[in-house]
């Protein structure tokens, strides 16, 4: 049994890494267009998403997509102009930072307005702005970069000067990039946490070994280990966004062959094949709890009470003789799991987990196992 809680760990750890590298999910509102046609303005945010995308930081939630989601919400954007309401739409597109903004046109002037909002604090992480006197055409080759560079902190005013005076052939101030009077903090050193709640409802199925490791049956037995799957049911009731409590009922199912000590130590058969098929029944109802770490992962804990049911066949040379022994023992389980999110309504569940029977009963074990969760 040593040997699956190493590979379970190994799994774990593996996938930990591989959650730590995730890009971070933002969205991208339409800019306002002021003085602009609105396909002006359109073509201008798809740049400006081309850009933040290129700084290789970011996954983007596609138009359509959120088009998508916002419309089945019921949700108007052209009603949302408040940072509470942008939060609100950063938490139904499930992203951890959006993006919004204005492009105006006053004479021959053009000016991009941009800040970028985290969704967990409704704080205003970044701003940019971009002013430039000439053709709109400017915007696109060089103004939407330079936004996304600043929102960023990728790149600082005094760094965006340095580049003009280098790069600029217009004449000096016509094109200028500033901060707003909020910092632009350093995108590398921002811990950014998970903004989306937890589910509602879980649908849990999992499957495993399960191992019997009382004294009793490990003394008898060369092999104690069983197959196992299980499936479960929770319905959150408490839901702070990152950590949530929710009742869990369930049922466990194990069966296997188990083969005696070649010791005569329980058989009076002598030079007999024995086999003991064991079927192992778990009804588990209990508490859950979910602790979202990354925005993909989340550690969860589950307890509760078990009734167990245990039943034995046994057949000597492939034929089954006559024994009957079924027997009912009750206790508490224990589980400890990590999910990784695969996508919004599919979770890989890695499971570690116990029954501890009460007093004077028989089949305590423990368990391994992988499954996948539907989350609602």
């Amino acid at each position: 049994m040593k040997k699956f809680h190493a590979l379970f760990i190994i799994i774990v750890i593996l996938s930990s890494l591989a959650i730590a590298q995730t890009k971070t999910y933002i969205a991208v509102l339409d800019l306002q267009g002021k003085g602009l046609t609105e396909m002006e303005a359109s073509i201008l945010t798809d740049r400006l998403r081309n850009e933040l995308f290129q700084t290789g930081k970011f996954r983007l939630l596609e138009r359509e997509m959120m088009s998508e989601i916002l419309k089945e919400q019921g949700f108007q954007l052209s009603e949302c102009t408040s940072t509470s309401c942008m939060v609100e739409i950063g938490q139904l597109l499930n992203v951890e930072f959006i993006i919004s903004g204005s492009v105006s046109k006053f004479g021959s002037m053009f000016s991009i307005s941009s800040r970028m909002i985290s969704v967990e604090t409704g704080e205003i992480f970044s701003t940019a702005t971009f002013d430039h006197e000439g053709k709109i055409e400017d915007l696109l080759i060089r103004g939407m970069k330079e936004v996304a560079f600043v929102l960023t902190g990728q790149k600082t005013q005094k760094d965006i000067i340095q580049s003009k005076q280098i790069t600029d052939v217009a004449p000096q101030n016509t094109t200028q990039i500033h901060e707003q009077t909020t910092p632009t903090k350093t995108y590398n050193n921002t811990r950014v946490r998970p903004t989306y709640k937890l589910p509602k409802l879980l649908l849990k199925l999992d499957v495993g070994i399960f191992d019997l490791s009382n004294n009793q049956v490990t003394s008898i037995f060369d092999e104690t280990t069983l197959a196992q799957s299980s499936l479960s049911i929770s319905r959150t009731f408490i839901n702070t966004g990152k950590f949530a409590i929710s009742p869990i009922i369930g049922i466990q199912q194990a069966s296997g062959t188990l083969f005696p000590k070649n010791d005569g130590s329980i058989s009076i058969i002598q030079n007999n094949d024995i086999e003991y098929k064991v079927n192992y029944s778990m009804f588990r109802s209990g508490i859950q709890s979910r602790l979202m770490i990354t925005k993909k992962i989340t550690l969860g804990f589950a307890f509760g009470y078990s009734e167990v049911n245990v039943e034995w066949e046994v057949e000597v040379d492939g034929r089954e003789v006559e024994f009957d022994y079924d027997k009912s023992e009750n206790g508490t389980f224990t589980e400890l799991f990590i999910s990784l999110a695969l996508s919004k309504n599919l979770l890989l569940d890695f499971v570690s987990g116990g029954f501890i029977p009460k007093k004077n009963d028989e089949f305590e074990g423990s368990k391994i196992a992988v499954g996948l969760s539907l989350a609602f």
